[in-house]
């Protein structure tokens, strides 16, 4: 039940995200194949006993193309972004060739973690620049980030009724509000606020 819920809560931020800009589309397109990669989660737990693991396909493979292109709207806000997004397409067929090799959700959590890479440090990197838009992108990344013990560690309250994906889903409920707040929210900035330098962003890690 929680997977459909978090589509309904995907399918909401559609609606509400005006995808206007190319920033706001790749949101937009993340938030659309998140809610389907719950649409098809709750019924590849649903009907897992007649589709076994192959009905997983539908739904991680929408998961992986979703944070994929999140990241890809994050590279909006760079100058020169060439680099990143060959990055970005390397992890993405890195993770369907282990995923092809070894079928376990293990390979979609580490590839969801590039959010921390691609939207969190450069979220972090803004704030700390006085930009307190961005701070909805941190939270939303520290509630993601949460699940990944729950999940490795096979933490359950109650085996039956609420599980560890009972509990991870709880945190990606909050994590993907956060992530919508931040995304509606940094899309009014105009482009010379958005605009994040690579240049001042390397000299900063530099310094540090």
């Amino acid at each position: 039940m929680t997977n459909w819920a978090m589509a309904w809560q995907c399918f909401y931020y559609v609606y509400k995200l005006d995808a206007e800009t190319d920033y706001q589309k790749l949101w937009g397109w993340f938030f659309k194949l998140y809610a389907w990669s719950f649409v098809f989660g709750g019924f590849s737990h649903l009907l897992f006993n007649y589709s076994g693991m192959a009905g997983k396909i539908p739904g991680w493979s929408c998961a992986l193309l979703g944070v994929t292109l999140a990241e890809w709207g994050m590279t909006t806000k760079f100058e020169k972004a060439e680099v990143l997004r060959v990055v970005i397409i390397v992890k993405l067929i890195t993770s369907v060739s282990l995923l092809l090799i070894d079928f376990k959700f293990l390979w979609v959590m580490l590839h969801t973690t590039g959010l921390f890479f691609f939207v969190g440090i450069p979220a972090i990197f803004r704030f700390t620049k006085g930009d307190t838009t961005y701070k909805y992108f941190i939270y939303s990344i520290f509630f993601l980030l949460l699940t990944a013990p729950i999940k490795l560690l096979k933490i359950d309250i109650h085996p039956a009724y609420f599980n560890r994906d009972d509990i991870s889903h709880v945190f990606m409920i909050i994590a993907i509000w956060m992530m919508f707040k931040g995304a509606r929210i940094t899309a009014g900035n105009s482009e010379a606020s958005q605009d994040l330098q690579l240049s001042d962003f390397n000299r900063k890690l530099k310094v540090d």
